[in-house]
């Protein structure tokens, strides 16, 4: 198998070819927005999930509990956030979506919406979902270095 052939016929590499394309895309939508992925996947997330933790959107978007508290604190400085109290423990804080954050979350998921509706258009409507459905039971399965180190 020559070099060429591998990288035609290799899933994850075309897998993590198509998301770099993505995600480049996605980020020069949510650049003339003035906000990057991170940024918007938080403010969604809160928008979903009014007065959510710092810790619970970590566990949520699996990111580091320190990336998201930065990234809030610049939605909070932008203006999309108000950080509060948490009404249920006073040692921490939750965060809600202002109202032009509200706004600026309606423009993410019709962006969101637009770019879902661009890919089952290019693939067709039972192969997108098709495609979700095997890429989200690839995700259920344990990675083989957690499965080993689980055995130890």
């Amino acid at each position: 198998m020559d070099q060429n052939s591998f990288f035609e016929d290799n899933l994850g590499f075309i897998i993590g070819k198509v998301h770099r394309q993505l995600r480049k895309e996605w980020q020069g939508q949510l650049s003339e927005l003035n906000i990057t992925t991170a940024q918007a996947a938080i403010l969604s997330l809160v928008n979903e999930s009014p007065h959510i933790s710092q810790r619970d959107a970590s566990r949520a978007l699996e990111i580091d509990v320190m990336a998201v508290r930065r990234v809030l604190q610049d939605l909070v400085d932008k203006k999309f956030l108000e950080m509060k109290l948490n009404p249920s423990d006073s040692r921490k804080f939750s965060y809600a979506v202002t109202a032009e954050g509200k706004s600026l979350a309606q423009k993410i998921f019709k962006l969101a919406k637009e770019q879902n509706h661009r890919l089952a258009s290019i693939l067709g409507p039972v192969a997108y979902k098709q495609i979700g459905l095997c890429l989200a039971k690839i995700l259920e399965q344990p990675s083989p270095r957690t499965a080993s180190n689980s055995k130890n």
